[in-house]
């Protein structure tokens, strides 16, 4: 077995907020699918002594697509330690983290929200699959504009 590209260390949730909501009404929604949408936020970088060493900090939270109420207001917050391969350049590095990595932590945010979710009185909302490729363009982007 080969070593991979990119390794999980550690991570962990600084904030979970869930709070099910009254004004909920199934019958609003047809065919039961409840439409809503994810807003993200991730930031992260490498750490000042070893460059294969990164952090993560992803922000979620979920939010209506229109004026129908959710069956729950939630957000979380986690953050991931990851570890790349040395022999990976540092800008290729960096994407892989910005990607993956974030891809990682949503994952595991995802699987943490439907537990809670699944214990409530609307039972549990799956978060949508979302695609993190264009985390590293904006801190690209970010970046020339200063």
């Amino acid at each position: 077995m080969s070593t991979p590209p990119l390794r999980l260390e550690q991570y962990f949730c600084t904030e979970v907020n869930l709070k099910a909501n009254p004004n909920f009404k199934q019958e609003d929604f047809k065919d039961g699918k409840i439409d809503f949408s994810v807003k993200s936020n991730v930031q992260g970088g490498a750490h000042k002594d070893n460059p294969h060493k990164f952090q993560i900090t992803l922000e979620i939270k979920i939010e209506p697509q229109d004026e129908r109420p959710l069956p729950y207001d939630a957000s979380v917050i986690l953050v991931g330690f990851f570890d790349v391969n040395p022999a990976m350049p540092h800008d290729e590095a960096s994407n892989l983290v910005g990607v993956t990595g974030s891809s990682i932590l949503y994952s595991a945010a995802r699987e943490f929200l439907l537990t809670l979710m699944g214990r409530g009185p609307w039972g549990g909302m799956i978060l949508p699959t979302i695609s993190f490729a264009n985390v590293t363009k904006k801190k690209a982007d970010s970046t020339a504009n200063k």
